[in-house]
């Protein structure tokens, strides 16, 4: 899936990237498609694991943009608008192909329902296998929404209100979801060296 496994620009280079885009430079198009791919494809995945719709989707996004780009406004976060655009896009499609799915709230909250597994992870030398198992147990206890909200803001470093905006639900709902979340994560999660190991689970999960 992987297209570039680059983390960079920095956000003041992407900022620069979507200004140029939206004066009509091509390059720049296609270097914020090399840039967000990964991310975008992770993201969409986790929505509809159809591998062909969701590159399709990511490619249908970047040609709206590309028509789009002269009326496009200022993004005050290009990730999350990414995101958002990416999101609609493949609700979009499953609603094309399958009219059993409707885009509702029902089925927006079942789109992380699934488990995460210890088979995502990569067990190496030293790690605690134990303590992996326990916070997948704790993960798995999470409801659809809060598992969402932790992957947005774990594996893309999303703000609430960005977290807010992506979900298409209010602030509040996103600070009460992060909220039960790391209470429930708390249970195991008892120090600083603890969360780090956390996140680097859900990033491994999210890859």
């Amino acid at each position: 899936m992987t297209l570039s496994n680059s983390k960079d620009p920095s956000g003041k280079d992407v900022d620069n990237l979507w200004e140029r885009l939206r004066n009509g430079e091509r390059k720049a198009l296609d270097l914020l498609f090399r840039r967000f791919y990964d991310e975008l494809f992770a993201y969409a995945y986790k929505i509809v694991p159809d591998e062909d719709l969701v590159k399709d989707s990511i490619q249908e996004l970047f040609l709206e943009l590309w028509r789009t780009k002269d009326r496009i406004n200022k993004a005050t976060s290009v990730n999350a608008y990414l995101l958002v655009s990416v999101r609609r896009i493949v609700l979009r499609s499953l609603e094309k192909e399958r009219n059993r799915y409707k885009r509702n709230l029902t089925f927006v909250e079942n789109l992380f329902e699934k488990d995460f597994t210890l088979n995502q992870l990569e067990i190496e030398e030293g790690e605690d296998e134990s303590k992996k198992k326990e916070i997948l147990r704790v993960l798995n206890r999470l409801n659809a929404k809060q598992k969402e909200t932790i992957y947005l803001r774990y594996y893309h470093g999303l703000s609430n209100a960005e977290i807010a905006e992506v979900m298409d639900i209010n602030y509040q709902s996103v600070k009460n979801n992060l909220s039960r979340a790391i209470k429930s994560l708390r249970v195991i999660v008892k120090s600083s060296a603890d969360m780090m190991f956390l996140i680097s689970l859900i990033k491994q999960i999210s890859t």
